[in-house]
């Protein structure tokens, strides 16, 4: 009889010793699943610092200056924000390219940006739409820059 419940004893905790296995590894594999979907969570709904939703380029007619326009979203914790801005850089690739224009979007979307080179040292960017200017160079690499769009009243700092 002792013989009897010392095996059933030895029984009791080789079972206990493989449950208990299979529990630690269960609770493993659970804690890496759960780790790798909350990094995946974390990460989804961020975009990075801005996400460009729309740009375009103008070659000047010399070709020695590039004006890029793009429009920015960002979008987090605290922060729903969205502009155009059009640059100007010279035409090679390691060139630093020079913002000219930035307009706010806050409730108005900018349509139909156009950038026109009247000549090699005059460029017209017209629009629609915008709430404000937020900034705006009137001459950059001996370039004029003239703007012509809905906001263009609206600049920063005025009612």
């Amino acid at each position: 009889m002792w013989g009897r419940r010392m095996l059933s004893l030895c029984r009791l905790r080789s079972v206990g010793r493989r449950l208990s296995l299979a529990l630690r590894k269960m609770l493993t594999q659970s804690a890496f699943f759960i780790a790798i979907a909350m990094v995946g969570l974390a990460t989804s709904g961020c975009k990075g610092p801005n996400e460009t939703i729309w740009s375009a380029q103008s070659k000047s007619p010399d070709n020695k200056l590039v004006a890029m326009a793009r429009t920015e979203n960002v979008d987090g914790p605290g922060i729903n924000a969205q502009w155009t801005a059009v640059s100007l850089r010279q035409n090679f690739d390691s060139a630093k390219a020079i913002e000219v224009l930035t307009i706010d979007e806050d409730s108005v979307a900018v349509r139909n940006l156009k950038m026109n080179w009247i000549s090699p040292w005059h460029l017209d960017i017209s629009y629609d739409g915008g709430d404000r200017i937020i900034f705006q160079a009137i001459k950059c690499l001996g370039v004029d820059v003239t703007v012509q769009g809905s906001s263009y009243s609206n600049r920063a700092g005025t009612n």
